[in-house]
């Protein structure tokens, strides 16, 4: 079974690249698990992933999948492929925004929001979350899935000194255009700067070199942009709309978000005047702010991997199949009894012609040095890589074939520190170093438990 991320081509902007992310780290913890599905209706007769995300070198297909076994993930925008062209599938929807779903899904297409259990639903925002609540959604269904901020922001020398940063006051023309206006007209002599026909690079420049960013925007999910300028050093003031109006969305004080009242315009120019003006004594309201977006990313680790454990538990998704792993450490005998293991497993049941009938799925996690003993039929991968396929995809378990118990007992130990039930750890008798004909359905009777 495989993931498969449906995404719109030929754009760049902050939600297709969560999308690649997604598919990245999907991969990364359980590699090859996921692809990004273009949907595309005028493709190319030579389609490359847009150049931007070709830094995560993603596995990618355009409109063709794989059949109703595959899990698909649509983004909100697709909300209504769910029981269209999808309705086959095992669906997940993922909420990268509330507010652009409305915005951009004709009144006819919106999700219905019926009574659909096999349905999820991932959030990035505690703003699309509690959405979801209010219009029916179980909380069991909901997953928090996030983003983060790409590694870019995170290797330059951010100043936190005015001595260093010039009086600029930052906003982004295409966001709550109208009340911004009426701020700067309210404060003419501050310095506004429109983000506008600016490359990323030259976006990072000026937020680096700035003091205070505003957005009085509808905040459709989390938005990327306070955050990339609260991490390159600026104050942050924002409105109440959106995911602006969660603490756990944009977590500054609430002294630093206004209501985009008239009234309020005076209070919001004092509190942006202020700021600038003492930029040295205020910074350090946003330190929180920005040690949340530094742990953003490990957040979004751990988040994938519970999307895991709710794939099985409501699609069963990895379950059905008695996977097994081999991991060939040592001596020549070891690699020996693991090949004439393998061979006996793969002439037996991975050469059906019916895939349906195959029993087992082999991995063989091995040594690099015998990993030219193994037939080239079976994947060879580190033993860190094996323990990733057994929390993800629920393996029946590790066999680890010796001519002698020494040295095996430290790899063990780490096996079960990462995770591996002890029960689920196998060493082969010793009948397979004085007799290599055993049938493959013999192999339970051939297996001693490490634990016992």
């Amino acid at each position: 079974m495989k993931i498969y991320v449906c995404c719109p081509p030929r754009i760049a902007t902050g939600g297709v690249e969560l999308l690649h992310q997604l598919v990245f780290e999907l991969n990364r913890q359980c590699f090859g698990i996921a692809e990004i599905l273009y949907l595309d209706n005028t493709p190319e007769v030579s389609w490359v992933m847009p150049s931007e995300y070709e830094k995560y070198k993603n596995p990618f297909a355009v409109n063709t999948y794989g059949g109703k076994d595959a899990v698909i993930i649509l983004p909100e925008i697709w909300t209504f492929m769910a029981e269209i062209q999808f309705k086959e599938c095992p669906v997940i929807i993922w909420w990268e925004s509330v507010d652009n779903y409305f915005l951009t899904t004709p009144v006819e297409k919106w999700y219905s929001f019926k009574k659909n259990e096999s349905i999820l639903h991932m959030t990035q925002s505690m703003y699309a979350a509690d959405f979801l609540k209010k219009a029916g959604i179980s909380e069991k269904q909901i997953l928090e899935v996030s983003d983060y901020l790409g590694e870019d922001f995170f290797t330059e020398e951010v100043p936190l000194d005015s001595s260093k940063r010039k009086l600029n006051v930052l906003y982004n023309p295409r966001k709550g255009l109208d009340f911004t206006n009426k701020l700067i007209a309210f404060s003419p002599n501050l310095n506004w700067i429109p983000i506008e026909k600016m490359s990323p690079a030259e976006v990072s420049h000026l937020m680096l070199e700035s003091r205070v960013y505003i957005d009085f925007g509808n905040h459709p999910g989390k938005d990327r942009m306070p955050r990339e300028a609260a991490i390159m050093g600026c104050c942050i003031v924002t409105g109440r709309n959106g995911s602006a109006g969660y603490y756990e969305d944009v977590p500054i004080m609430d002294q630093y978000k206004f209501e985009c009242n008239i009234a309020d315009i005076p209070a919001i120019c004092s509190c942006i005047e202020k700021l600038v003006n003492e930029y040295d004594t205020y910074i350090s309201d946003f330190a929180y702010y920005r040690s949340f977006i530094q742990t953003e990313k490990k957040k979004f680790e751990t988040s994938v991997k519970g999307l895991f454990s709710i794939l099985q538990d409501h699609y069963s998704f990895g379950k059905g199949e008695d996977m097994i792993g081999i991991a060939v450490y040592g001596t020549e005998n070891d690699s020996r009894t693991a090949r004439n293991l393998i061979e006996e497993l793969y002439n037996t049941y991975l050469q059906e012609s019916d895939p349906n009938n195959y029993k087992f799925k082999v991995n063989c996690f091995v040594d690099e040095t015998f990993a030219a003993t193994i037939p080239t039929e079976i994947p060879v991968i580190k033993i860190e890589e094996f323990v990733k396929l057994y929390l993800t995809q629920n393996l029946a378990g590790i066999v680890i074939p010796v001519s002698s118990y020494m040295g095996k007992f430290s790899l063990i130990t780490n096996l079960i520190q990462e995770g591996v039930d002890k029960n689920d750890i196998y060493f082969i008798e010793k009948a397979w170093f004085e007799k290599t004909e055993f049938a493959a359905e013999e192999m339970a009777h051939l297996l001693v438990p490490y634990w016992d």
